[in-house]
């Protein structure tokens, strides 16, 4: 995986090497060099291979990712996203490209099988010509939120308390959600996450009066104890397959309000 610092893609697959070797399975993640990424699996237990997963001048990472995997001899070799598909060569393993989007399907050229994580994207990805056979539904997957020690949200006394989480990114939708928010003046909102647009998103709460009804919680790890110090979960993504956000929500038995109702209504 190549990936962002951060990101829900990015944070599954942490969560989905350690599970798997946590169960006993024999695991190698290669990622793109993330200090913090590498150290969180060595911390559990896995030896990480760094590359750099850089681009069209970029004539190591392939090379180098062929030799890892000639090393370990793994039955099955599963490209996360689009740049490491474009990277990971046909061998004697089993490629397996594995989409959390609607991402193009021209870098999965070489796989033979692809995984999707929502029934959506099984039928899309069969719309352009693969093979039912070829294309599979595996859902994600998150810890049990429930029963979390709660966080300390910084609403003021009387507010309801609304949380939000996720890249900030245009496609999440957070405009929209500020926006929002200046039409409902007895809710506060915990903002959690860090992306491009925190600027522009910054920027829009000060002109639209938001004040202290909001707060810019930055990029953090301990969402069972925002979701458990929170009354509503707000999703307001413009486009969001499957947004392992939702899935801890409902984990935590937390009330739940998003946008994106086509893309979650299999949930």
């Amino acid at each position: 995986m190549a990936g962002a610092v951060q990101g829900g893609a990015e944070t599954f697959y942490e969560r989905l090497c350690l599970g798997l070797h946590d169960s006993g399975e024999e695991v190698l993640p290669v990622i793109r060099r993330e200090p913090a990424r590498e150290a969180r699996l060595r911390e559990g237990g896995l030896t990480p291979v760094t590359l750099g997963f850089g681009g069209p001048l970029d004539l190591l990472t392939g090379a180098r990712l062929r030799a890892a995997l000639g090393r370990f001899r793994p039955a099955v070799t599963v490209a996360w996203m689009n740049r490491a598909a474009r990277f990971t060569p046909k061998g004697e393993w089993t490629l397996v490209g594995r989409l959390g989007g609607y991402y193009d399907l021209r870098h999965y050229r070489r796989c033979d099988h692809l995984v999707a994580n929502t029934r959506d994207l099984v039928a899309w990805i069969t719309a352009q010509g693969w093979a039912p056979g070829r294309v599979h539904h595996l859902p994600n997957f998150v810890p049990d939120m429930a029963g979390a020690a709660s966080a300390t949200l910084p609403a003021p006394p009387g507010k309801r308390r609304l949380l939000a989480m996720g890249r900030l990114h245009r496609n999440k939708g957070f405009d929209v959600l500020l926006r929002a928010l200046a039409e409902l003046p007895e809710a506060h909102l915990s903002l959690a996450g860090e992306g491009p647009e925190r600027p522009a998103l910054e920027g829009l709460a000060c002109e639209l009066g938001l004040g202290e009804r909001v707060s810019f919680l930055g990029w953090r790890t301990d969402t069972g104890a925002l979701l458990a110090g929170a009354e509503v979960f707000v999703c307001p993504s413009r486009h969001e397959p499957l947004g392992n956000v939702v899935l801890e929500a409902f984990s935590a038995s937390l009330s739940l309000d998003h946008k994106s109702r086509r893309q979650h209504r299999e949930v």
